[in-house]
C-alpha cells in the first residue's frame, strides 16, 4: 500500500532535498500528488550520489489532461503521484538506473539517453537497464 499525499504547489520542502513545486505539472496545476514512498527513493538517489536531482527539468506529477497532451501513457503512474523523470548532475543516466535497481526489488525503471524514469508500482518492470 503506498502512502499518495495530495497537496499545493510550493516553495516549501516537502522532504530533505526536495520542494513541493519541483513536481509541479507543466500545465501549472496548483494541486500536485506525490507519493511518499517515491520521495523516499529519489532522497536516496540524492543521499547516494551527493547531487542534486532534477525533477522540474522532466516531469513529477501530471494531471491526466496534460498526460494526454504529452502522448502519457494511457495510465500513467506520474497522474498518481507515483513517478518522476529525472536527472542527477554529474552523474550518467545508465550510473542512476544501476543504482535505482540495486535498491529496488520492485517498481519500474526505465533508462532514457537524458533521464531516468521511476516509479513506485507494485511490481518490478525495467527498462534500458
Amino acid at each position: 500500500m503506498r502512502t499518495i499525499w495530495c497537496i499545493n504547489a510550493g516553495e516549501y520542502q516537502i522532504s530533505e532535498h526536495f520542494k513541493a513545486n519541483e513536481f509541479r505539472c507543466k500545465d501549472g496545476s496548483d494541486e500536485i500528488l506525490i507519493c511518499k514512498e517515491l520521495l523516499e527513493i529519489l532522497e536516496e538517489v540524492r543521499n547516494h550520489f551527493n547531487a542534486p536531482v532534477n525533477v522540474r527539468g522532466h516531469s513529477g506529477y501530471r494531471t491526466p489532461k496534460w498526460n494526454e497532451k504529452v502522448n502519457g501513457a494511457k495510465n500513467s503512474y506520474h497522474c498518481k503521484g507515483m513517478a518522476a523523470d529525472f536527472h542527477v548532475k554529474g552523474h550518467t543516466t545508465k550510473e542512476v538506473a544501476e543504482y535505482l535497481n540495486k535498491i529496488m526489488t520492485t517498481g519500474g525503471i526505465i533508462r532514457y539517453a537524458n533521464f531516468v524514469h521511476v516509479d513506485v508500482r507494485e511490481y518490478r518492470y525495467r527498462k534500458g537497464v
